[in-house]
């Protein structure tokens, strides 16, 4: 028998570098038309009960026209590992979600099954596998693992993947759609992307 889907904070992961992108801020690169991450607003934002945007702290003015709360990670440079620190440390409810800013396709019924796959899995922590790929920064997991996440950090343990194998993430099967977690690291990317097929 399968539990309800409890309340579930989200976290946009916006505060990387993107050195990739010349240094300019990923989440706020246009495509389609509109900034990458109004494109993942709009599609976290219905199956979440609260979202919030992990961001670097001179962002802040760019990113507050989205009426969302803000959080900053407390020590520049952890990568990824930083801002789901931020998001665990962050909030009430004992479920979080992270993505990242660079996936503006992400499935509308992601939530849903990635607490399928918690429920039926007992894992703390479940991610995604698109049959090919595994992607390590969209996340469903305890705020529980915040104690042992940053323990890790204190140790310089930056690896995400090494992580989420420590904690027996689970996985949930995206097979049937991979094209839903394309990241966009680059500008070639960005513009293949809007453009298929130049």
């Amino acid at each position: 028998m399968s539990t309800p889907q409890p309340e579930i904070e989200a976290v946009i992961l916006a505060a990387g570098g993107a050195r990739r992108m010349g240094g300019r801020d990923k989440g706020l690169l246009p495509f389609e038309g509109r900034p990458l991450i109004e494109h993942v607003i709009a599609r976290i934002q219905p199956q979440c009960q609260t979202l919030a945007i992990n961001c670097r702290p001179e962002a802040d003015e760019a990113y507050r026209g989205y009426g969302l709360p803000l959080l900053h990670d407390e020590t520049a440079d952890l990568g990824p590992l930083g801002g789901i620190l931020c998001a665990l440390e962050q909030g009430e409810s004992e479920w979080r979600l992270c993505v990242p800013c660079d996936t503006p396709r992400l499935p509308l019924d992601l939530v849903e099954r990635l607490w399928a796959k918690a429920d039926s899995s007992g894992a703390s922590l479940v991610s995604v596998d698109d049959g090919e790929l595994r992607h390590p920064s969209i996340l469903l997991l305890r705020a529980s693992l915040a104690t042992h996440l940053r323990e890790s950090l204190q140790r310089d343990k930056r690896k995400l993947g090494r992580w989420l194998d420590e904690q027996g993430a689970a996985y949930a099967d995206y097979s049937d759609a991979p094209a839903a977690f394309i990241n966009l690291n680059s500008p070639d990317e960005l513009q293949q992307q809007e453009h298929p097929h130049e």
